[in-house]
């Protein structure tokens, strides 16, 4: 949705979650240099970010300007994220809850993209872990029968990559 290319500039909101360390390497794949935004820094470099905004901390959007900015979160970040961008620069905001409907300003767009799982995406993002370029984080295994524990480790603040579901 960002057509991120060589050397753009991608802020990446939440880069430890499931969706932003595959963004981080998705963009860093592509030659994009990736801030992010995460309180475990160590993490989001291992997964290729350049730069890591503790949003506790640091403001956002005193780090860019930034070509793309992925939003993960929705609620305040996704209402400052257009303050990070530049002037033509482009807002991708995933169904992360909740996204408030304030205009962006002028010369910003910020897309809502319904995202397809086309064959010839699979089959990049496939080539991609075979050939170790893209890491899926799964940092945590259930059985089945506890999936109330993996629901529960889900709820939880701060999570690493996925967890997954095991059925034997």
């Amino acid at each position: 949705m960002g057509k991120v290319e060589p050397d753009m500039r991608v802020l990446i909101h939440g880069g430890a979650g499931g969706v932003g360390s595959l963004a981080i390497q998705v963009a860093r794949g592509l030659g994009a240099k990736v801030t992010t935004t995460s309180t475990q820094a160590d993490y989001c470099r291992q997964l290729g970010a350049e730069r890591v905004i503790d949003y506790r901390t640091e403001d956002f959007a005193e780090a860019g300007p930034f070509d793309v900015v992925l939003d993960t979160l929705g609620g305040q970040a996704h209402v400052r994220s257009p303050n990070a961008l530049r002037r033509g620069g482009m807002l991708v905001a995933l169904s992360a809850a909740p996204i408030l409907p304030v205009a962006p300003p002028s010369g910003v767009r910020v897309e809502k993209p319904q995202v397809q799982a086309t064959r010839e995406r699979l089959e990049r993002l496939f080539q991609w872990v075979v050939s170790g370029r893209l890491r899926p984080q799964v940092t945590q295994r259930f059985a089945l029968e506890d999936a109330h524990a993996a629901y529960a480790a889900a709820e939880g603040p701060h999570g690493r990559g996925k967890i997954v579901l095991e059925m034997s």
